[in-house]
């Protein structure tokens, strides 16, 4: 129940995050910087050689520097425009395009003409109009500025200059089509691919085919987009039968870059014939406001924010901005919305619920977290660089982050709460790593265990009753705390749970509670530590007590001189000589007490067993249990039999990597209360090893392989030869000793009657 408690929040907290998200204009403003990232992100890796710079399309700028060269005060003579087009007509250009309103007739009404000839001469002329809204609370006033009869008679087409600016203001959007009526960007468009129809526009085969408009066009527009060519027939149209634009005919602005990135001339370059006319061959030419500083028209400063003004801190044109819409209908639209919300939704959804399962641990949370928020990122980003996807994650990237602190807020101040109480209830356990785990997870606070396959070690100390009849109390608790601190030490760092001391015997966990691949190699490390700590404490302790001998004898030698003198008096030399004695005991009772030489027996196997707290609801204890258990304990009381100091089971003798392990087999035995066979074998050392080691268990694994086949032709005397040769080379070693012994036995009492097979299995009597 509560692990349900813990996940329903995260599961719903996604579903509330998106549902406020469409309905928080806030929220909406963070889609909008998205986009802007995703413009600023996708400009920087464009080049030169990008297809992406635009190169359809230049500016003529009415700008500072042709005020002061023209030394003309605004509105210019529309003469000065006539003399604009007759140039760039002459130069080829495909559309000239005037971002600039003419609704009122110029003072001399002669200009007006000379400007509606050049413009009818040109053939390729559109100007702009402008829908104007005003209104107050309970009713709005529409009215359409166009440019007055005698130019609007004259010209290709007339477009619509508005814009559709983002609930921040920003410039993100366009339509082919304002009030019914083509956009300035669109009559430019279709009047470039009139005049040429051969224009390569970005080398698109299917040009426009998938516009948001594909309608029939009005019949009063037809007169104004006059011929028809293959390219027209791919620009939107317009059904006249709608009302109102729709949702589905607005689309993204394709934007090249910051402002600046479309070519623009002044405007004074170009009446001066500053410019090499070539530059506006078969290009879509637009006339507009460029400023740089004030510059003093009715109108003011004809510019907007657009996406990379949140990073610029600067404004684009109006006329660039349209020169970009124009740029977007060439190049087929190429920015559009993901077309799948439901597979989005449910993507973002998986993304903020793939926290869940790493609520435990905080590292993991934060790690998953990070990579959640960075494939969502990427994602977009890719998909709008490469693809011209538009991804809006905001509401994936919040939700998120939303769920991450949520969950590591909920998990802290849990664990905060349950510390005190878990650290209280771990006065039980001895190992570090118990109660790290049950900490780290509360639920392990529980009676009831798991099968897991898990290493265990057992470990004795040798005649440990007859050591503990020459000790005082004093002494063997001396003894015992050097001992088994020492052992504990190397317990804990080789990974060891400890289970518990069983009076001078010691129970050890590998791979419970913190699981562990290499349990067996760690317990056989272990093993090997103990063995080699054990001869440190025993050198220790053997050169205290050669200091203690040799202060007894002190006192023995300084009794037998007074001895010697006191043997002019016999009363005094008796007397002496008592004290002599009396120095000889001293000396024994120290020789005694400082002899603690002790040494240990380890049985490990590994296998599956139990694992877990055991005991009463009252009292319990973290251990394993199993019969995998009992036979590391039996191994342990068999080094006895065999003469060595560690053995392993055949199942920790597969665990492990023999290149770092020198390990030889001991004997095929059954132990006592098992019915099966086990093989056993004896950990000798770490490798490298020595030579003598590795001759003698050659040696040894010869004799052991003849002691089994002996009975067949009675050859016990070969098996006795390859265990002396064994002893040649490690004379002290025990087993080769125990199998020469069992040779000499059998040799009398054969272990089965002639003629009958025998197993080699060794029956252990004792435990």
């Amino acid at each position: 129940m509560k692990t349900i408690k813990s996940i329903i929040i995260p599961l719903i907290l996604p579903f509330v995050i998106f549902i406020f998200w469409t309905n928080s204009s806030f929220m909406e403003l963070a889609d909008f910087a998205w986009r802007d990232v995703l413009y600023t992100l996708r400009a920087s890796s464009f080049t030169s050689s990008t297809p992406n710079i635009v190169d359809d399309v230049v500016i003529v700028a009415i700008d500072e520097p042709s005020f002061k060269q023209l030394k003309i005060r605004w509105p210019w003579p529309r003469t000065l425009h006539a003399e604009l087009i007759e140039k760039l007509s002459n130069a080829g250009a495909a559309a000239i395009v005037f971002d600039i309103l003419f609704p009122e007739k110029s003072s001399d009404e002669s200009d007006d003409a000379i400007f509606a000839e050049a413009i009818k001469k040109a053939g390729n002329v559109v100007l702009a109009a402008n829908l104007t809204i005003t209104g107050r609370e309970g009713y709005e006033t529409y009215f359409v500025e166009e440019p007055i009869e005698i130019l609007a008679s004259a010209v290709s087409a007339v477009g619509m200059v508005n814009f559709y600016p983002d609930g921040d203001g920003s410039v993100r959007m366009a339509s082919n089509y304002v009030d019914m009526r083509p956009s300035i960007a669109l009559a430019a468009a279709t009047t470039a691919l009139n005049r040429v129809p051969s224009l390569n526009i970005n080398q698109h085969e299917n040009i426009m085919a998938q516009q948001p408009i594909d309608k029939n066009i009005d019949k009063s527009e037809q007169a104004n987009l006059s011929t028809p060519s293959d390219n027209l027939d791919k620009i939107p149209k317009y059904d006249e039968t709608q009302a109102e634009i729709g949702e589905e005919e607005i689309f993204f602005i394709d934007y090249a870059g910051k402002a600046g990135t479309v070519s623009a001339v002044s405007y004074y370059q170009v009446i001066d014939n500053m410019v090499d006319p070539a530059l506006f061959k078969d290009k879509v030419v637009f006339v507009g406001f460029i400023a740089d500083s004030a510059v003093e028209v009715e109108s003011g400063a004809d510019a907007y924010p657009y996406p990379f003004m949140r990073f610029t801190k600067k404004m684009m044109s109006g006329v660039e901005i349209q020169s970009n819409v124009v740029r977007t209908i060439f190049r087929d639209y190429p920015i559009q919305e993901f077309p799948f919300p439901i597979v989005k939704w449910l993507s973002f959804y998986l993304l903020a619920s793939i926290l869940i399962p790493f609520r435990k641990n905080p590292v993991y949370l934060t790690l998953s977290t990070i990579l959640a928020l960075g494939i969502t990122s990427l994602t977009s980003i890719f998909a709008f660089k490469y693809q011209g996807i538009i991804i809006e994650v905001m509401p994936a990237i919040g939700a998120i982050t939303c769920n991450g602190i949520f969950i590591g807020l909920k998990e802290f101040t849990q664990s905060y709460r349950e510390k005190s109480v878990l650290k209280k209830a771990f006065d039980s356990y001895v190992s570090p790593d118990v109660v790290a785990s049950v900490i780290a997870d509360h639920e392990n606070l529980k009676l009831g265990g798991q099968r897991k396959r898990l290493s265990v070690l057992f470990s004795d100390i040798r005649g440990f009753t007859t050591l503990s009849e020459k000790l005082t109390p004093e002494e063997l608790v001396s003894l015992l705390n050097d001992y088994f601190t020492r052992m504990t030490d190397t317990i804990f760092k080789n990974k060891g749970t400890l289970d518990k001391y069983i009076g001078d015997a010691i129970m050890v966990i590998f791979g419970a509670p913190v699981w562990s691949d290499n349990h067996a190699e760690n317990g056989c490390y272990t093993a090997l530590e103990m063995k080699e700590r054990l001869e440190e404490m025993n050198q220790e302790n053997s050169i205290s007590s050669e200091n203690s001998i040799n202060n007894s004898i002190q006192v023995s030698a300084n009794g037998k001189e007074i001895s010697t003198s006191g043997k002019q008096g016999n009363a005094n030399g008796k007397e002496t000589s008592t004290s002599g004695k009396q120095g000889n005991a001293n000396a024994k009772e120290i020789s005694t007490s400082a002899k603690s030489k002790i040494a240990i027996g380890i049985g490990i196997n590994t296998g599956e067993m139990i694992v877990g707290n055991m005991g009463s609801l009252r009292r319990f204890d973290y251990t394993v249990m199993g019969d995998e258990v009992n036979l590391a304990s039996r191994l342990e009381g068999v080094t006895k039999a065999y003469r060595v100091q560690i053995i392993i089971s055949e199942e920790t003798r597969n665990d492990l990597n023999l290149d770092k392990f020198l390990c030889r087999e001991l004997d095929l035995i059954k132990v006592k209360g098992k019915y099966n066979a086990i093989k056993i074998y004896e950990l000798v050392s770490i490798r490298p090893a020595s030579e003598s080691d590795e001759e003698c268990i050659k040696m040894f694994v010869q004799g052991l392989y003849l002691y089994r086949e002996a009975y067949k032709e009675n050859r016990w005397d070969d098996a006795i030869a390859l265990f002396k040769k064994a002893l040649e080379y490690k004379e002290d070693d025990g087993p080769s000793k125990l199998f020469i012994e069992r040779c000499e036995t059998f040799k009398q009492t054969p272990p089965v009657e002639a003629g009958q097979e025998w197993d080699g299995v060794w029956v252990m009597s004792t435990k």
